[in-house]
């Protein structure tokens, strides 16, 4: 079985629906494997960065 590891970078082109999230979507898509996973040091980078923004605001309840 092979599993393809999407790193920090791809998860967020994945979710910045930009031309770069279509293409690699599309690449996806069309490999010959179908799993695919990552890793919980790009949940941990990730959920650091929405602190860091969260934290960055005067006021959290607003939208930036």
């Amino acid at each position: 079985m092979v599993v393809i590891v999407l790193d920090t970078d791809h998860i967020n082109v994945v979710q910045s629906e930009g031309s770069f999230a279509s293409t690699l979507v599309a690449n996806m898509g069309r490999s010959a494997d179908k799993d695919f996973a990552t890793t919980a040091i790009t949940i941990e980078e990730q959920m650091r960065g929405w602190l860091a923004l969260i934290h960055r605001l005067e006021d959290p309840h607003t939208d930036r």
